[in-house]
């Protein structure tokens, strides 16, 4: 339970001792009704938060470590290509998520809806996976990450391949959000050649 609640819960059942020792004092009569009801509801407002307290927040990936957590999330992107899972991608993804690709062309996709939305329409994906995952830095609540990638897709004209993307050809970049689960916001593939990464303070 948040520490807030407990003192404003607290602070109601010491209302209600300071308007029961109020009553007390008092004759019988409309007044002491009146202050016995005013008692009543600051307890009873103080059980309600301790018996309904908020729930946690429930991160798509939490582990007991950070690392382990980034690399659940990395593994869940590669789980949501084989399946189709939009919704998975939208719990893993930040909402303002960039996904960049490093070959030529080189495209940017602002939302990550609107590059997995358009590639499960192009391709159809099995076996895709992040191998390699590496942690390349931490600053405060941002980390970074690089992996390789292997995989088969098949293009909408039938057309079907395989790749084997060695260590660094995916960038992660990965925050934690208000409340304190990680995120994917940029994620960039093919990217091998874009250095250095993570990007100097200026450049991001």
């Amino acid at each position: 339970m948040d520490g807030s609640k407990i003192v404003f819960a607290i602070f109601l059942l010491s209302i209600t001792v300071i308007l029961i020792r109020f009553r007390n004092k008092i004759g019988e009569g409309n007044l002491k009704t009146i202050v016995t009801v005013a008692g009543i509801i600051p307890i009873g407002r103080a059980v309600f938060i301790f018996l309904n307290p908020e729930p946690e927040p429930t991160c798509t990936c939490q582990s007991a470590s950070d690392d382990d957590t980034i690399r659940c999330l990395i593994a869940a992107e590669s789980r949501a290509a084989n399946t189709e899972d939009l919704a998975l991608i939208e719990q893993i993804f930040t909402t303002n998520a960039t996904i960049y690709r490093g070959s030529d062309p080189t495209q940017t996709w602002n939302g990550a809806d609107a590059y997995y939305q358009a590639a499960y329409q192009d391709l159809d994906f099995s076996g895709a996976a992040h191998v390699d995952i590496r942690p390349v830095g931490v600053e405060a609540q941002t980390a970074y990450y690089t992996s390789g990638s292997t995989g088969i897709y098949t293009s909408a004209d039938g057309v079907t391949k395989s790749y084997k993307n060695l260590n660094p050809s995916e960038h992660w970049t990965l925050t934690r959000n208000g409340q304190g689960c990680w995120q994917i916001t940029r994620f960039e593939f093919n990217a091998a050649h874009i250095t250095p990464f993570p990007p100097a303070q200026d450049e991001q």
